[in-house]
């Protein structure tokens, strides 16, 4: 049970890092950069929260802890559910706190429960199987969360700024821009790797 709960709390985090960083771009028009440090706040908690974790789960076992936190991220991904665009970036902000603090306070106890469910001398087993659960979680999360989202930008109309033409197409580019849409600027870069590291946190 605490293999699948690892895999499943690696399939929602890193699915909805996927998804939410492309949801930021593609629907609220942030850059990379931006993107990625609005995505920190959502990992700060499982920085903050792993020691305290550890404590409650040596004083009361992993149970208490694995509840709560899996009830703080239903709660969050709830709220992303009901985020709307048109409130922007926070509208999401408190669903990605509230799912930030259950991962944070769900991961310490469940790599416990996979440690404390074998012999001592199995205890290196045990954390390897482990932590290849959460890796197949956040293969299988990116994989699903971005089955069911799909491409956002081929969902965003464009308009002319006539009134009698409506056309399915983007305005066109300004002179100087790449002709690509694959072209990393600086930026882009810089962005990427906030985002990078903002995922390693999980």
């Amino acid at each position: 049970m605490a293999n699948a709960g690892a895999l499943v709390m690696n399939l929602t985090a890193n699915g909805l890092l996927f998804v939410m960083t492309r949801y930021l771009q593609s629907v609220l028009g942030h850059d990379a950069l931006a993107a990625g440090l609005m995505m920190v706040p959502m990992f700060v908690p499982l920085v903050v929260l792993a020691p305290v974790a550890g404590r409650l789960t040596a004083r009361h076992g992993p149970r208490p802890a694995l509840v709560a936190g899996a009830a703080l991220a239903a709660a969050g991904m709830a709220a992303l559910l009901l985020a709307a665009p048109a409130r922007g970036y926070w509208g999401v902000f408190p669903g990605l706190i509230a799912f930030g603090l259950g991962i944070g306070t769900f991961a310490t106890p469940v790599v416990a429960a996979a440690i404390r469910a074998v012999p001592p001398e199995r205890s290196g087993l045990a954390s390897g199987i482990n932590n290849t659960a959460r890796q197949v979680g956040t293969a299988l999360g990116v994989a699903i969360y971005g089955a069911f989202a799909g491409p956002p930008a081929r969902r965003r109309t464009w308009r002319t700024t006539s009134p009698r033409c409506t056309s399915s197409a983007p305005p066109p580019r300004p002179r100087g821009w790449p002709s690509s849409s694959r072209s990393w600027s600086p930026g882009r870069r810089r962005g990427d790797s906030v985002i990078f590291c903002s995922g390693l946190l999980s």
